[in-house]
């Protein structure tokens, strides 16, 4: 459960320890744009570390940040209520506003019926005390209308403190570094049911093989807007490409790069010239990637050289060991 904690510096340190407290907030914030409410000595300081997406903090609903208040002790503190307002979108939870024991400056620290965090000081003060700082956590919630850049603005005692941060929707991805690259997989598939090797050594390759399908992916970046060009791949030698197999998908993203969004793309009919399959005339959009499935599978007519390729292989192979064989003089072969 998240705590609140609270920490007080003795007086004879006053002068380094309210340095050394300052400049170790400022060191750890990835926003520090603290709000100082005038003449009170109160000073909210919002932490909101996290990646950082074209030069803004990324955060995360659900995930928990901290908001830290620093106060110096006088006697003008004694007995005062101050409200910390804050922002809708932000949620704190009552299990995080909680005053430590032994604590001789702070009555209360609770929620008010809006959602704001009230911090009240005792009557009298314990003046041994110089100052303080007093943490508590705080989440950020969904978004309704997708990832989007908000600014929230955070008040103590009337003074406010704005932060400027993406909040990501929890299903959406930003989108990546684009170029112009391709990229090619191939989903697994069990080619080896349909291999089989004799005690002596002989290859077969069983005729249901050319009914196996092997599915492909092919992703292609665009980073810049293209019209009429053409997308090729190129397959093994003992394959044939299933052109009626071909579906394609586009992957795009707001201006900001923001609320990535996945829709069906329309193929020109592919065309297959030897091993090489070409999608002409195709146009995309800036900043999106296309992806397109296709199934091959081994040829008919290939599968008396696929069982000779096999075969060279595994005369290589020893049937007892595995491991591959030497040539005559014993030598081990680099090619």
């Amino acid at each position: 459960m998240p705590t609140a904690t609270i920490r007080h510096l003795p007086r004879r340190w006053a002068s380094a320890a309210a340095a050394l407290v300052t400049a170790l907030l400022l060191a750890t914030l990835v926003v520090p744009v603290p709000a100082q409410a005038a003449g009170s000595g109160l000073r909210l300081t919002i932490d909101v570390n996290g990646h950082v997406y074209d030069g803004t903090t990324v955060v995360e609903p659900g995930s928990t940040y901290a908001a830290r208040l620093q106060y110096s002790v006088s006697e003008a503190l004694a007995g005062q209520q101050f409200t910390i307002t804050v922002p809708d979108g932000i949620d704190v939870p009552a299990g995080a506003l909680q005053v430590p024991a032994g604590n001789t400056v702070v009555e209360s620290l609770a929620l008010d019926g809006d959602g704001n965090v009230v911090v009240t000081f005792k009557d009298p003060l314990d003046l041994s005390i110089d100052q303080g700082v007093l943490r508590f956590d705080f989440t950020f919630d969904a978004p309704t209308q997708g990832t989007g850049i908000r600014e929230f603005t955070w008040s103590v005692d009337g003074e406010p403190t704005s932060i400027r941060v993406i909040v990501r929707d929890p299903s959406d991805q930003l989108r990546p570094e684009l170029g112009h690259e391709a990229s090619k997989t191939r989903e697994s598939v069990n080619l080896g049911q349909y291999v089989t090797r004799t005690s002596s050594g002989d290859v077969s390759v069983a005729a249901a093989i050319a009914d196996q399908a092997i599915p492909y992916t092919v992703t292609f970046q665009s980073a810049d807007a293209r019209t009429g060009i053409s997308l090729t791949d190129t397959v093994a030698e003992y394959l044939a490409v299933d052109t009626d197999s071909f579906t394609a998908t586009l992957t795009t993203w707001d201006a900001d790069g923001f609320n990535r969004t996945v829709t069906p793309f329309t193929l020109p009919s592919a065309t297959v010239a030897g091993q090489t399959v070409t999608l002409a005339d195709i146009d995309l959009p800036e900043h999106s990637i296309l992806t397109v499935k296709y199934n091959a599978s081994v040829r008919a007519d290939k599968i008396a050289d696929l069982e000779d390729a096999l075969q060279v292989l595994a005369d290589g192979v020893s049937t007892v060991s595995g491991g591959r064989l030497l040539p005559a003089d014993g030598q081990q072969r680099h090619h």
